[in-house]
């Protein structure tokens, strides 16, 4: 009868540490838009290794700190500028600018105590990875890329600075489909096997663990970008 209530405490804990760390991540965003007259690119679809994290990271000076990370879930302690709490991605387009919009601005969000700006996340199978953290997500899609870990609670950071824990229902009423529950969506290779994208700087070049298990021989979703790596081309999903 205890191991049920431990291990409740347990991630009751881990869900405050979260809270914590999104708070740190948010007043990161804060100070950067408060430098660049309010604005802050969210997203670069000429660019496959832009992460919000690390842009935010270098000017406040932070390095790979933990305040990107959520405890709860994998991979839990920094691995790389992929792999962070979301970022929403796709904003209305009336507070983005440039050529795809990339860049959001934080002075014309209306009511900042509604906008879902970091989140808890899960991978989905985006990028080849298999649920883990992930730095973004969409609400236009409904991917169910923001995850209820938390007790069936995801964590978000809003644009006013608060975050709170939210269950599916109030996640649904902000317009985010959320996935309770396990991410099943398995990976596209093996940890061993990846593209040097920055998820392994030392890998300059990778082979599929075997011609039947292949991310060559498995099915494609939509996919925005062609990344050449080694001679090959390979599908990148819409991140």
């Amino acid at each position: 009868m205890l191991l049920p209530a431990l291990s409740k405490a347990k991630e009751k804990a881990k869900q405050t540490q979260c809270i914590g760390n999104l708070k740190q991540a948010g007043l990161a965003v804060i100070l950067y838009t408060d430098d660049h007259e309010g604005w802050m690119q969210i997203i670069d679809p000429l660019n496959n290794k832009f992460t919000w994290g690390e842009i935010i990271s270098s000017n406040q000076s932070l390095g790979r700190s933990k305040i990107f990370l959520c405890p709860s879930y994998p991979p839990r302690v920094f691995t790389n500028w992929f792999q962070t709490y979301g970022i929403w991605s796709d904003p209305p387009e009336e507070l983005r600018r440039g050529e795809y919009f990339e860049d959001l601005s934080f002075n014309n969000i209306r009511n900042p105590s509604e906008f879902t700006h970091l989140a808890d996340t899960t991978s989905q199978g985006r990028l080849g990875i298999g649920a883990q953290q992930f730095h973004s997500f969409h609400k236009q899609e409904e991917k169910e890329e923001v995850h209820a870990r938390h007790n069936n609670k995801a964590d978000i950071w809003f644009a006013d600075g608060h975050v709170e824990g939210l269950t599916p229902t109030r996640l649904e009423d902000l317009g985010i489909v959320p996935l309770v529950g396990q991410d099943t969506i398995p990976a596209y290779f093996a940890p061993w096997t990846k593209p040097n994208l920055g998820l392994q700087p030392d890998c300059s070049c990778w082979q599929p663990s075997s011609s039947s298990d292949s991310i060559w021989n498995r099915p494609r979703k939509r996919a925005r970008h062609w990344i050449h790596d080694s001679g090959r081309s390979w599908h990148l999903e819409n991140i």
